[in-house]
């Protein structure tokens, strides 16, 4: 039995369908592990260990649809068949209350009853968990169900045996007992998804006011403060939180809360918060301090700061340039906070030697470096020495006013470059003078 096999026509008549199970052990020859093939979520562990299913194995499967209608899910679960088998086997049913505390103690007694491991302390008879069904709700203070007797760990023979079942060794096949017990398995659904309709009804909407409560103001307050407070109202607070930015609120407190504050609802149900992770981190401008003294800064707030250091004027460390605009904001919970900012690492040009060169190569070669280049022109030499030595340096740099290999700090350094722009004619020799007759030059 399954909710996949439970029919419900338009009329609300309940039909069982698929009876894979039991047409195959009215074969002559069947395996027990084939006995046992179908849904593993939903099967008896007496089934499960290769004994005969019985109208109490039906109730266990019932027990677990009944499960599955409040909880929306199946109790056990597995990544391979075998360990779910085992489970069925080994551990008890999960605790629906804990699931939803506002289920009554005397439903969740129907579903441990249904699927009691022993076959003595399950329903015995279809009849009985129906009566159990109809009364459970006027039932508000019965004790959760507990047995005292502890069954013994039988042998699992899950797919384990391939010995042949003889048909000497099945009772017959009693045709009108099986209509009957399909009958009250219809019935027990039936009344099943009618619990699941008043349940819906009585929790939501008419449930008596002595199990409804208020939320208090929680606001404010830290979790485990919050805590505390709710559990005086016999409400429970989510152990899942989500976190926000306020400026309104300080960090690690409350500051939204669903439902809200003074809201009416039942007992038992689940509050959940929302947590303030502080006010929103706002970019200042940043050009012209300290690098260290803002990486400490934005280090205590939780930014992780991205140096890059370019060639500049400015003092050595100084910050020159950053990645986001000053006022800008940063979500504390933001995964990205990070900031990139660019930091001068000083400024080294080395003075080329343009001695000798052309003065208008020099002139651009300096500029190009960054220096502001003057230009100054020789008096042009007047003896026949210096024309001669300056004969070949026409226009040709003579001198620079920084020297050659200098470091300098700045761009737009002052450098003056002299040359010569023109060179005068040679002067006649005096025939007098050395060389001549006296030694006296005459110039023209």
């Amino acid at each position: 039995l399954k909710p996949q096999n439970i029919l419900v026509t338009d009329s609300g008549q309940a039909k069982i369908a698929d009876f894979g199970i039991a047409s195959v052990q009215s074969l002559s020859q069947v395996t027990k592990a084939d006995t046992i093939m179908g849904s593993l979520h939903y099967l008896a562990p007496e089934v499960v260990r290769g004994e005969k299913a019985t109208t109490q194995s039906d109730i266990y499967s019932l027990g677990i649809v009944l499960y599955e209608l409040l909880r929306g899910d199946v109790p056990f679960k597995g990544e391979v068949p075998v360990n779910i088998a085992l489970k069925h086997m080994r551990e008890e049913i999960p605790s629906i209350r804990e699931f939803n505390p506002t289920i009554p103690q005397s439903l969740e007694n129907v579903i441990i009853k249904a699927t009691a491991k022993n076959l003595k302390d399950r329903y015995h008879t279809c009849e009985e968990m129906l009566a159990d069904l109809e009364s459970c709700l006027k039932r508000d203070h019965e004790e959760k169900l507990v047995f005292d007797y502890i069954e013994d760990n039988e042998p699992t023979i899950i797919a384990q045996s391939e010995k042949t079942v003889s048909e000497e060794e099945k009772p017959p096949l009693d045709k009108d007992k099986l209509k009957k017990n399909l009958r009250l398995v219809a019935y027990v659904f039936m009344a099943l998804a009618s619990l699941g309709i008043i349940i819906l009804l009585y929790f939501g909407y008419y449930s008596p006011k002595q199990k409804m409560t208020t939320v208090p103001n929680i606001l404010n307050m830290t979790y485990d403060e919050a805590k505390v407070e709710l559990e005086k109202h016999d409400l429970v607070l989510d152990s899942v939180t989500s976190f926000k930015p306020s400026d309104q609120y300080e960090k690690d407190l409350i500051m939204e809360c669903e439902p809200g504050i003074n809201k009416e609802i039942a007992k038992g149900s689940v509050v959940k918060v929302v947590i303030s992770s502080g006010p929103m981190i706002e970019i200042r401008n940043y050009v012209g301090e300290k690098i260290e003294t803002i990486k400490n800064e934005l280090g205590i707030l939780g930014i992780s700061v991205k140096v890059v250091e370019v060639e500049s004027e400015e003092e050595v460390g100084m910050i020159i340039k950053q990645s986001r605009d000053p006022g800008t904001t940063i979500d504390p919970n933001s995964t990205y906070k990070e900031i990139t900012l660019t930091v001068s690492k000083g400024l080294k040009i080395i003075v080329p030697n343009v001695v000798n060169k052309n003065i208008d190569e020099a002139k651009k070669e300096l500029e190009a470096l960054g220096f502001n280049v003057s230009l100054e022109v020789l008096s042009a030499p007047t003896t026949r020495e210096e024309i001669l030595e300056v004969a070949g340096k026409l226009n040709r740099v003579i001198e620079q006013s920084i020297e050659a290999y200098t470091e300098v700090t700045k761009k737009d350094e002052l450098i003056i470059l002299k040359y010569y722009d023109r060179v005068p004619d040679l002067p006649a020799i005096d025939p007098e003078g050395p060389g001549g007759m006296d030694g006296e030059i005459i110039e023209d």
